[in-house]
């Protein structure tokens, strides 16, 4: 048997499971697990979960031998639910492709564990406690699990990790609750055992490549050890490694220097996708393109870093995003920077209600113009400049679904601005209150071209300032050592401004700044960065630059005109001296 080949942090479990797809309406998943330890009495089942949309149902029933089902958690409707009987009462909010960790504590005698009264359960949910509920039916021991989907529903992913149960002898309640390290190996051997010694103790059995709870910190060992059919004992090399889990977010970029101008391709935005990897699909936005079709983050084009790209190879197909927004938003702008590889094609920008057909703003880049839709036709919007082909167009667009006047729009109106030339007012496709989506997409009917959209940003995003896309500035990036559900920055110790990751913020003015990060782990740790100081000088981007330059050279000139006068002036004088003299 080889020594442990890598050791990677993962969450501490005694099982895994998958995720499940339920692919079509009328169909379930059913998964069971069957307890090692067949007639429980009281224990604790621990989990992490998520869904890909909270509103369609899973279900985990913890059932007696007999197949009597004991107590019932569930998730319908955007809500964990508990069942003492009939219908499902909801007891916390539960947010699509978010994880969760679960955890039931159930007693079916009158030991008394954790607190709890006979045929009752606590659930707790990150660590906050729900209960005591009862029992579904009072059975006197517990058997196994039996997880399953809703009949009804359809099209949503389930994913359930790191289960953890407090009979087992080679896990502690609570491991599960931080990241572990992976203890990975080979063997050329059929084993019937297999187990590892940690710093000199007891051998604890594993059934292959399994987590381990992270030790404390300091320098370690661990070695591997298995057992064949023939008895044969096997033994890896001892592995040492030391472990280090000082909590730390540190900032990489803006670096303790002075800039003279903005880092290129980076556009301060709400959603600028400097956060998410090459080749995937931007963070908080969901690609719904058709088949052969894709809307991806790719890491440059013409001086835009890290910029959407609608790739639509494929008639009858297109390449789709959207964003559900927070709220209902009456009035607002959207600002956006677009590119097409062929300005003849088509390219729609559009905000709409999701639960209803229709669009408030329906526009699209087409056949060479702008244009609006309207009563089933494409027309032309009037006073803007025509799109050109592998161009970056700067679109800004106002609207109005109220009667509150926004930037003296008219109720059900809105106003497009390309490259800082304003159209006239346009009606919107459909007379809606509110808007709550974003939609960006290519055409169905035509093919083999693509699109690009940079730094989105959002009037109503307080952390963004409209306008701030329109030029460059310093990208905001760190590493961390921990999962972070919550990240800010703190710019010269003004309020925080929170971020979806790394990001870019607008150039601040000329002079010394200080930054700070701060973050918080989804079990509510808190971390803060060091401070981090750095200089803007007088140059801050290329046109400071270019009028930097013209003034020096008008300077110059006008220097040298003076001087030139001067020596006329003073020629004349002693010309006239000589006249008189």
């Amino acid at each position: 048997m080889t020594e442990p080949s890598r050791l990677f942090l993962r969450i501490m479990s005694t099982i895994k499971l998958l995720g499940i797809m339920i692919p079509a309406v009328l169909t379930e998943q059913v998964i069971s697990i069957i307890f090692s330890t067949p007639n429980l009495n009281y224990g604790t089942i621990e989990f992490w979960t998520a869904h890909s949309d909270s509103n369609k149902g899973f279900t985990w029933y913890f059932v007696h031998n007999n197949a009597t089902i004991g107590f019932i958690l569930g998730v319908t409707g955007g809500n964990f639910v508990y069942n003492e009987g009939p219908g499902n009462t909801p007891f916390c909010s539960y947010a699509s492709n978010t994880w969760y960790h679960v955890r039931a504590d159930f007693e079916c005698t009158t030991g008394g564990y954790m607190g709890l009264s006979q045929y009752t359960v606590y659930f707790y949910i990150n660590s906050v406690r729900y209960g005591p509920y009862k029992f579904w039916n009072n059975v006197t021991t517990i058997g196994y699990g039996l997880f399953r989907t809703f009949l009804a529903d359809s099209g949503y992913y389930v994913y359930n990790d790191a289960f953890g149960f407090s009979w087992d002898p080679n896990y502690n309640i609570g491991d599960n609750l931080n990241e572990g390290i992976l203890l990975s190996y080979e063997n050329a051997t059929s084993l019937e055992w297999q187990g590892y010694s940690l710093d000199g103790f007891s051998n604890k059995t594993i059934r292959g490549n399994t987590t381990i709870p992270l030790p404390t910190d300091g320098v370690h060992k661990i070695q591997v050890f298995g057992n064949d059919s023939f008895n044969t004992m096997y033994e890896s090399n001892l592995r040492h490694f030391t472990v280090d889990t000082s909590p730390y977010i540190d900032i990489m970029t803006p670096e303790n220097k002075t800039y003279y101008k903005p880092d290129d391709g980076y556009y301060p935005a709400s959603y600028g996708f400097e956060c998410d990897l090459n080749g995937t699909a931007p963070k908080e936005w969901e690609d719904i393109s058709d088949p052969n079709c894709s809307v991806r983050v790719i890491s440059e084009i013409e001086n835009h870093k890290y910029v959407l790209k609608f790739d639509d190879p494929s008639i009858y197909s297109g390449a789709k995003i959207q964003q559900n927004l927070s709220g209902s938003i009456t009035s607002g702008t959207l600002e956006l920077w677009v590119r097409i590889s062929d300005a003849s094609e088509f390219f729609l920008i559009s905000f709409k209600r999701r639960d209803i057909q229709g669009s408030a703003v329906r526009m699209a880049l087409y056949l060479n113009r702008w244009n609006y839709y309207e009563k089933g036709t494409w027309i032309p919007i009037l006073g803007l400049p025509n799109p050109q082909d592998n161009f970056w167009h700067h679109v800004k667009i106002d609207f109005e679904c109220s009667n509150g006047s926004y930037k003296a729009l008219s109720q059900y109106t809105y106003r497009v601005i390309v490259d800082g030339i304003q159209s006239k007012l346009v009606p919107f496709s459909s007379n809606i209150s509110y808007v709550n989506q974003t939609l960006l997409r290519t055409r169905d009917l035509t093919s083999d071209y693509e699109a690009f959209v940079d730094a989105v940003g959002y009037s109503w995003d307080l952390g963004y300032s409209m306008g701030s896309n329109m030029n460059e500035g310093l990208l905001l990036n760190y590493t961390n050592s921990s999962a972070l559900e919550w990240v800010a920055y703190s710019l010269d110790a003004q309020l925080n401004v929170s971020m979806p990751g790394a990001t870019a913020i607008s150039m601040p003015s000329y002079g010394t700044h200080k930054l700070q990060l701060f973050g918080r782990s989804i079990l509510g740790i808190n971390y803060s960065s060091e401070l981090v100081y750095f200089t803007i000088g007088i140059i801050k981007n290329k046109t400071t630059l270019l009028l930097f330059i013209y003034y020096l050279i008008a300077t110059i000139s006008l220097l040298g005109a003076i001087i030139t006068i001067l020596i006329i002036i003073k020629k004349n004088y002693y010309r006239k001296l000589d006249i008189e003299n």
